[in-house]
């Protein structure tokens, strides 16, 4: 590989860098969360202090021991995670000093069993995406290639640095970020409207809708699999994919039927669902080939499908939905101008923006350089998801309570920051330096990186209203 390439392909990497420096600029220059406890002594309050959030895990990075893909080493690790989760959280539960006990009873029931059936949604959306994370890169790269190619077929999993195979994983990530850029803004105009309209025809409708929407897409990839096949359907449903997010929806449904006092312990077991549905489909997909991944992931999202229409329940009764006469569709633009009105609010805007847009980028090509530069196959993608689900995992468990208690929020946002900019920075010694136990080793500030999400929605929540906090819901 010639010194021009190296360049062009750490390139992306050095830009993401010094985005994630700008961002350390503009967290040190939000204010502090107030907090109940203090923390004085961060060894004492280890013990004592209140873990805000678990969150899914984006672009895991990870161990190429095969012992990690052992179910008696995997099964005990998850057992251990969920024991910590809910050793942490209080029992949900709607709280009402006027029911008599038998109430009491019955509404935590009927909470238990919403929550249940959200959490259920959660794992099969996650175990269907990542059962296909391994190869979609892959399978992508091929389908280019064969263009190049003149129609040949062509093993970029085992000939990765064929220059058909570096062409077509090019073109591959510069349109998979074309379209992906396209369904955020998409997003950015369709999600405040989605949650005006849940709040009158009620939440089950649009998550249905969102899960019939993306039941094609495994099909999409096994038709331009095929010598004829094209890959214009799979890339129109990443578009709606990406534009029809309905996580706000999604959350208000939380919302509907949990308590405020307990909502962080809902939010924090159905983000971790999420890690967990993604790590177990990471760790089954080397097991299989490619037509098998296929159909399994077909299976899980029209399991999905009836998931959602059969088991969802209905979280916003029908008294307390808006009125169809007194609803007015607002302006999105007039919604988002809200987050502007001071300079908390657009920092925090900003700092959401940038991050989301720099993560979203990377996550867009970091699978097609893992595959060209690195060499990665599928089994490597297999290893490296299972291990970062685990780690990322982990350090939530582990790591954000002593953090958050020793140096607060905004200490925690600084330091997921740095470690963003060492894993990128990393990136780019990769494009020069192409080893496999490099990008193992990226998965250590990765897991740390991820705590910036939290961090962030801990500072939203404490210091913004509630009117403003729905806005902030990112997919």
């Amino acid at each position: 590989m010639t010194r021009d390439s190296q360049w062009s392909q750490a390139l992306p990497f050095i830009i993401a860098s010094s985005c994630y420096f700008i961002g350390m600029g503009v967290a040190i220059t939000l204010p502090a969360a107030k907090h109940e406890y203090n923390n004085d002594n961060c060894g004492t309050v280890f013990e004592n202090a209140k873990v805000d959030h678990i969150i899914p895990v984006r672009t895991p990075m990870l161990d190429d021991d095969q012992s990690l893909m052992e179910p008696l080493l995997v099964k005990p690790a998850l057992k251990y995670m969920y024991q910590t989760i809910f050793s942490q959280y209080p029992t949900i539960e709607m709280d009402s000093s006027t029911d008599s006990p038998p109430h009491k009873l019955q509404r935590k029931r009927n909470v238990g069993c919403a929550l249940s059936a959200i959490v259920g949604l959660q794992v099969l959306t996650a175990g269907a995406f990542g059962i296909m994370s391994p190869i979609i890169s892959i399978v992508m790269t091929e389908y280019f290639a064969r263009l190049h190619r003149d129609g040949s077929l062509i093993d970029c999993g085992a000939n990765p640095h064929d220059e058909a195979c570096t062409v077509g994983s090019r073109q591959a990530a510069w349109l998979s970020s074309i379209f992906s850029a396209v369904g955020c803004v998409g997003n950015l105009i369709l999600a405040p409207m989605l949650g005006q309209a849940s709040d009158v025809y009620g939440r089950k409708p649009f998550l249905v809708l969102s899960q019939v929407v993306r039941v094609a897409t495994p099909f999409s990839v096994m038709y331009f699999m095929e010598p004829g096949g094209s890959i214009t359907p799979y890339f129109m449903l990443r578009l709606i994919d990406s534009g029809f997010g309905t996580a706000g929806v999604m959350s208000a449904a939380i919302a509907d039927v949990v308590a405020p006092e307990d909502r962080t312990a809902a939010f924090g077991v159905l983000f971790a669902s999420l890690s967990v549905g993604y790590c177990i489909s990471a760790f089954i997909a080397p097991f299989f080939s490619r037509e098998h991944i296929l159909q399994i992931a077909g299976g899980l999202f029209i399991m999905r499908v009836l998931w959602a229409f059969f088991i969802l329940p209905e979280t916003l009764p029908i008294r307390s939905r808006m009125s169809k006469a007194r609803w007015v569709m607002e302006n999105p633009v007039s919604s988002m101008a809200i987050l502007f009105r001071n300079q908390l609010f657009m920092r925090l805007t900003c700092l959401i923006a940038l991050t989301s847009f720099v993560m979203n980028g990377v996550f867009q090509i970091q699978s097609f350089f893992l595959n060209t530069i690195v060499g990665f196959n599928v089994k490597d993608f297999g290893n490296l998801m299972l291990l970062g689900g685990v780690l990322a995992l982990l350090g939530q468990v582990l790591l954000l309570k002593p953090l958050v208690a020793c140096v607060r929020e905004k200490g925690v946002l600084v330091i997921a920051l740095i470690a963003s900019m060492m894993g990128t920075c990393g990136f780019v010694v990769i494009a020069y330096y192409p080893r496999k136990w490099l990008v193992y080793a990226m998965s250590i500030p990765g897991c740390i990186s991820d705590l910036s999400f939290p961090a962030i929605s801990a500072l939203k929540s404490i210091n913004v209203s509630e009117q403003v906090r729905f806005i902030f819901i990112d997919d």
